[in-house]
């Protein structure tokens, strides 16, 4: 766990005993989303940053999910005054990705940060 924390960008797990309870703190990125680095090309066992290849609207639109829990088109067109296809391309992208899971339909769509459910 300690290997594989460190090779996506975070901290070591920090380990400790509280009475009778032994917890385990696995520390996130916090505010700073370009230290996490996401396996990608596993044949080759080649590490990268995928933070490198998003563009700073798509930073701000994973920033504004990680903050408000959520993020919608309508939001999206408004703060960086694009068109819904430019906003649409963002979104799908990060879907695409597995970094954002797409939730509803139609005009109640809201895109949120896709968590991992397979370890649950």
């Amino acid at each position: 766990m300690k290997a594989s924390m460190l090779n996506h960008g975070l901290d070591v797990p920090k380990l400790m005993e509280d009475e009778d309870c032994f917890v385990v703190i696995l520390p996130g990125a916090g505010d700073n989303l370009d230290r996490i680095r996401v396996s990608k090309g596993l044949e080759s066992g080649t590490v990268t940053s995928l933070m490198n290849e998003l563009n700073e609207r798509q930073k701000a639109i994973l920033n504004q999910a990680v903050i408000e829990g959520e993020v919608t088109t309508r939001w999206c067109m408004k703060h960086f005054g694009v068109a819904r296809d430019t906003v649409h391309r963002d979104l799908t992208y990060l879907v695409s990705l597995s970094i954002l899971k797409r939730k509803g339909s139609g005009r109640s769509v809201k895109y949120v940060i896709k968590q991992d459910d397979s370890n649950v």
